[in-house]
């Protein structure tokens, strides 16, 4: 099964798109096997930056900053901001957990995000909570 999870955090000037993608690709930057490319999707016409790993395992990274994100983060975690950017993270199913440590380098890197809260799609809950 696939799982995923979205860091929600309060929005600053640095955080973009270009910081995302580079950060983590930046993660990566020396580790055999591992590809990037960054896709537009036809209908929204945002970017997400496709990881590939080993020419199998994917993982999509997507940032995103609108005055909808505030009012998710409310909801899952009561705290208030009001400007918020987000940067979400769906991984491909790993049934042998061949590649749990790329979730984990990943989700290093947004526990480093100031003020930062981690959500799991998949489980319905916070993970992490700086904020």
């Amino acid at each position: 099964m696939s799982h995923a999870f979205q860091a929600l955090f309060e929005d600053n000037s640095a955080y973009n798109e270009d910081w995302a993608f580079d950060s983590v690709k930046e993660l990566f930057n020396n580790a055999k096997g591992v590809s990037f490319c960054i896709e537009e999707n036809p209908l929204t016409k945002k970017n997400k930056l496709k990881l590939t790993v080993n020419d199998s395992y994917v993982v999509s990274i997507f940032f995103e900053r609108n005055n909808r994100l505030a009012s998710e983060l409310k909801s899952i975690s009561s705290k208030e901001c009001a400007e918020v950017s987000s940067i979400r993270v769906l991984f491909s199913p790993d049934p042998e957990n061949e590649y749990d440590d790329i979730a984990v380098i990943i989700y290093d890197f947004l526990e480093e995000i100031n003020k930062v809260v981690i959500y799991s799609i998949n489980q319905e809950k916070v993970l992490f909570d700086s904020m």
